[in-house]
């Protein structure tokens, strides 16, 4: 059974405008109420189309405008791999947002996911994990010959398992 929802004060910025963020997590945000206030993306002009879309009063130039935004406190990253790190690192250094969704593949490589749980341990912000990632391969690393699949607590946080593949 779904859980109740206890708060739905907190304010979600978005960043992201493709399928998952535009047809699976804003319908979600939706359907639970939860106030989606600003979105950013690569391109302004998606980001304003799927706003639109969503009612989205926000639409920021940039992912790093929208996590610089004080009334964010929750932040959803939907974005390319090789670009999440580097935005969870400038999330973790602000100090209104709360929590941070970061989708898979989290990151390109090994040390680069270990960068982003690393930073969000010392910040205080575990990064949370769909709870469908449980299991998946969150990070596949050819040149370390490793996967990593996310291993998800019951609060929602993660982990990262290494899981060796090929001899």
């Amino acid at each position: 059974p779904d859980r109740k929802i206890r708060v739905r004060d907190f304010k979600i910025g978005c960043v992201g405008a493709g399928f998952i963020m535009a047809d699976v997590h804003l319908a979600s945000y939706a359907q639970a109420k939860f106030p989606v206030v600003a979105i950013a993306s690569r391109t302004k002009a998606n980001a304003a189309k799927v706003a639109k879309r969503w009612g989205i009063e926000t639409v920021h130039d940039t992912p790093e405008a929208l996590i610089e935004d004080a009334q964010i406190k929750i932040l959803d990253i939907a974005f390319p791999p090789d670009q999440q790190p580097d935005l969870v690192r400038f999330a973790c250094q602000q100090p209104h947002i709360k929590g941070i969704l970061v989708q898979k593949p989290m990151a390109m490589n090994h040390a680069d996911a270990r960068v982003i749980v690393e930073a969000c341990a010392v910040a205080g912000k575990a990064p949370k994990a769909p709870g469908r990632a449980r299991g998946n391969v969150v990070v596949a690393d050819p040149a370390a010959r490793v996967q990593l699949w996310a291993e998800v607590a019951p609060d929602g946080s993660f982990r990262l398992a290494p899981v060796p593949v090929g001899t």
